[in-house]
């Protein structure tokens, strides 16, 4: 698992980043697979100053996962 992960206060779903694509500004993030119904992608592409926005309202956590060699 990526050392971070993210929580999503408003949907209770946790979520990793798996691109910042600078030729258009935007942050895809990827949720847990039990996230969403099947039918749909769990995959969101935004523009990063929503991304931070989200962040800055405490709508997302960004949260260091405890590795067993970091104790």
């Amino acid at each position: 698992m990526h050392p971070h992960i993210g929580i999503d206060h408003l949907t209770g779903y946790r979520f990793q980043i798996v691109e910042l694509c600078a030729d258009t500004n935007t942050v895809l993030i990827s949720y847990e697979e039990t996230a969403w119904p099947q039918e749909l992608e769990p995959t969101r592409r935004m523009v990063w100053t929503e991304f931070v926005d989200h962040l800055i309202q405490g709508h997302f956590e960004i949260l260091r996962t405890i590795n067993r060699s970091d104790r």
